[in-house]
């Protein structure tokens, strides 16, 4: 599919426009800069294809301003398990279902003007507990575009301090640093964060989502667990590192989402580890939809259900 790397169409008037599947999101927004861009950012931004965003719902460093992959979505083009090629307006047949109900081929997508000025504010918390009212607090900011987090573990093992970080994003000139060099150099670091700690060794990375109420605990869990984690936490969705030989910890790490009435995975997907976590709504629904487009079960056969 990384062949199908075409844009079809930019219609700078209407704000929109349509690429085959295996186009990668920085290549296609560098096409489109700059007068307009696909506002969805995920630290994978290099690499990953409009196709893989959209088969697992992707969410971004500004998911708190844009939300996921499924709001810029206009119009796909899919192959069935019959082998019919059509276009659909019903995206939520396929956004999100890891290619079980459809080959996406083509995306029409929708599309916003850059950001013209952001400022930003990089806040240090002792205790976790203060981090968490900061984030609270930011709740009702509607300037904010983007909240993430370094934990103290990652971070130390970072070698940035021993530190909770958080990073916050504002559409305005309210954060405390307004250089754009400055901001960029912050950024650079937090998409590095699981290349770092990959290479030191935390090979294997989550991406629960949970209410807000209940990521503290989540985060606390981890600490004590000496799990880092970073990820987009103004949207709920944390991403937990780790290493060879913890398979029976991310078992563990599971039952506690389930516990905190989480979500095992909010941007990722669930593929074979994660299937037999799948909540019964979810394989409900696409067990319909198989129905509907796969009969006969040929598509990424196996994974989800």
């Amino acid at each position: 599919m990384s062949r199908m790397n075409r844009v079809m169409e930019i219609n700078k008037k209407e704000k929109y426009c349509t690429v085959e599947s295996g186009i990668v999101l920085d290549d296609l927004n560098n096409r489109l800069c700059p007068d307009l861009f696909f506002p969805v950012i995920p630290s994978s931004h290099a690499v990953c294809t409009i196709g893989g965003m959209l088969s697992t719902n992707a969410a971004g460093t500004r998911a708190v301003k844009y939300g996921k992959t499924e709001d810029w979505i206009l119009e796909l083009e899919v192959f069935d398990g019959t082998g019919k090629l059509f276009k659909t307006k019903n995206i939520m047949d396929f956004v999100g279902k890891e290619g079980t109900t459809g080959i996406i081929t083509k995306a029409k997508l929708r599309l916003t003007e850059p950001l013209k000025k952001t400022s930003l504010s990089y806040y240090k918390f002792i205790n976790l507990s203060d981090l968490m009212e900061k984030l609270d607090n930011l709740k009702n900011d509607k300037g904010v575009i983007g909240v993430e987090i370094i934990d103290r573990t990652a971070s130390e093992i970072m070698e940035q301090g021993n530190n909770d970080l958080l990073f916050v994003e504002f559409e305005n000139d309210s954060g405390d640093i307004n250089d754009s060099k400055q901001i960029a150099e912050i950024w650079k670091l937090r998409d590095g964060v699981y290349t770092i700690l990959a290479s030191k060794g935390y090979m294997f990375i989550e991406d629960p989502k949970l209410e807000l109420g209940a990521m503290f605990n989540f985060l606390q869990w981890c600490k004590k667990n000496s799990i880092p984690v970073f990820g987009h936490i103004g949207v709920g969705i944390v991403h937990p590192m780790f290493k060879k030989g913890q398979e029976r910890l991310i078992r563990e790490m599971y039952k506690k989402i389930v516990e905190l009435k989480g979500e095992i995975t909010g941007e990722h997907g669930y593929g074979i580890v994660k299937r037999e976590f799948v909540d019964e709504g979810i394989r409900d629904k696409i067990k319909e939809l198989k129905k509907k487009y796969d009969p006969t079960n040929i598509l990424n056969k196996g994974k989800v259900i």
